[in-house]
């Protein structure tokens, strides 16, 4: 839970000057890790447990979207 503490203050701090950058996260441990990507989510940045694939794979996913939409 801190690292989601700590995480969820700086993007919000960064949202807040008007930076708005994609932020995904993948989180191992075994204690609090539901808890902390709850946390996550509920502050729209999207966390999932357990894995590196699919965050990996979101990522990519946007990234490809934004490069068909012309925004890169």
């Amino acid at each position: 839970m801190v690292f989601a503490e700590l995480l969820g203050a700086a993007v919000e701090e960064a949202r807040a000057k008007g930076i708005d950058k994609p932020v995904v996260v993948s989180l191992v441990g075994d204690v609090e890790i539901e808890q902390a990507c709850e946390y996550l989510m509920d502050r729209n940045i999207l966390a999932y447990p357990y894995t590196a694939e699919k965050p990996v794979a979101v990522l990519g996913a946007k990234y490809r979207w934004a490069r068909g939409a012309g925004l890169l």
